[in-house]
């Protein structure tokens, strides 16, 4: 038995064969690289979306921390525009102390003019005076003034609490409570 071999056929069987895997080896290669670059650029891009999103954080941390810290100011102004309208309030409830003085040291000349002017306490709508007379006709004449017009307009009433006499002054003391009518603002 003789077997032929065809050196020819089996080289060029061998050449396709060859190229093929050169091919291959080729296409494998480039596969690779091209796997390489697309790792590396999917891990580029991961390393800056997860720094654009560090940074987005960090960001919106800070705007929380200026917002929070714009509202506590928010909070002082409304505190201190409440306690504005609480002084404005106190304001304009409180009386004209130093016009109510000036409506009693005008009365007490009118009244008598012996009459001396001892102590006086103002309060809200009241005043409390210590009057002091030399003699009962200046204390009489004091008390008349009471039924006067210029006492009814601008005094509610009267409460005279106590009349004393001190001899080393012989002094005549009379304690006055009057009212005083609501001012209009």
């Amino acid at each position: 038995m003789t077997i032929k071999i065809n050196l020819l056929q089996n080289q060029r069987d061998y050449k396709k064969l060859e190229d093929f895997f050169h091919l291959f080896r080729v296409g494998t290669v480039l596969v690779g690289f091209i796997s390489l670059v697309s790792l590396i650029i999917i891990f580029a891009m991961g390393y800056y979306a997860q720094k654009s999103l560090s940074e987005a954080v960090q960001q919106k941390k800070s705007l929380v921390a200026l917002i929070q810290k714009m509202e506590d100011k928010e909070a002082q102004i409304l505190l201190i525009q409440e306690k504005i309208k609480a002084i404005n309030n106190i304001i304009n409830q409180t009386p004209d102390y130093a016009q109510q003085l000036e409506t009693f040291l005008a009365f007490v000349p009118k009244a008598t003019d012996s009459g001396q002017l001892r102590s006086i306490l103002l309060d809200k709508y009241t005043a409390q005076a210590v009057v002091s007379f030399p003699h009962t006709q200046a204390l009489t004449g004091f008390l008349d003034t009471i039924d006067q017009p210029f006492f009814q307009k601008t005094f509610t009433g009267v409460e005279l609490s106590s009349i004393s006499y001190s001899d080393p002054n012989k002094q005549l003391e009379l304690q006055v409570y009057v009212g005083f009518k609501k001012q209009k603002n």
